[in-house]
């Protein structure tokens, strides 16, 4: 959020988010539905339009995640382990998100 925050300042920070939020839970849906399904070519492009904004709010670990599934590397992608840790790092980033606006 410091990203963010150094950009916009804190008011122009909230709005960004207020306005994201429901944006960022659709396409967070959307790749775990893609993935659910082994869809990919569609997974990839979920997480590289996702990858265009996580920089701002995300945690480096979700990058790497987002990462792997734009090059499709199945081999890590496909296995129930990185699907729990994607779907917790997802989980987080939301969560920090609404807390963040919960104070402000």
């Amino acid at each position: 959020m410091k990203i963010l925050t150094d950009s916009l300042g804190e008011e122009g920070a909230k709005r960004f988010l207020e306005f994201s939020l429901p944006h960022i839970q659709q396409r967070n849906s959307a790749l775990l539905a893609c993935l659910s399904v082994q869809d990919w070519q569609q997974a990839a492009a979920q997480a590289h339009s996702i990858k265009g904004t996580v920089n701002l709010y995300g945690s480096p670990d979700l990058l790497e995640h987002l990462d792997k599934i734009i090059r499709k590397d199945i081999e890590h992608i496909h296995t129930p382990h990185f699907t729990d840790s994607l779907k917790q790092q997802l989980s987080t980033t939301e969560e920090e998100i609404i807390n963040y606006l919960s104070i402000r």
